[in-house]
């Protein structure tokens, strides 16, 4: 949920201050999630840490996403760069029945 609800306020930093700190910072809350939440000793401690990694996706996430949007405004690269970007890895699985 913390990756979602927190776009509008991230893409607000994009634009203040770039997507490439927006992204390294996001980058960094994701791996100091992983390591807190495999030292975590408490299921708190484990939600904690996984509220921290969503903020950090959604940081990258956002930040990629309005970039590739502000590159390409009007070209065939803005739908799928909008909507099909979490359907893409299932898509072009090789156990996909799609990929024929």
């Amino acid at each position: 949920m913390t990756q979602s609800w927190l776009v509008p306020v991230e893409g607000f930093l994009v634009d203040r201050l770039g997507a490439r700190i927006v992204v390294a910072v996001g980058g960094l809350l994701v791996g100091l999630s992983w390591v807190g939440s495999g030292l975590a000793q408490s299921l708190r401690a484990l939600y904690t840490w996984y509220v921290l990694g969503g903020v950090g996706v959604g940081a990258v996430y956002g930040a990629c996403v309005g970039t590739v949007l502000k590159w390409f405004p009007d070209s065939a690269a803005s739908p799928p760069a909008s909507s099909s970007g979490p359907t893409g890895p299932a898509r072009c699985s090789p156990f996909s029945p799609s990929s024929e």
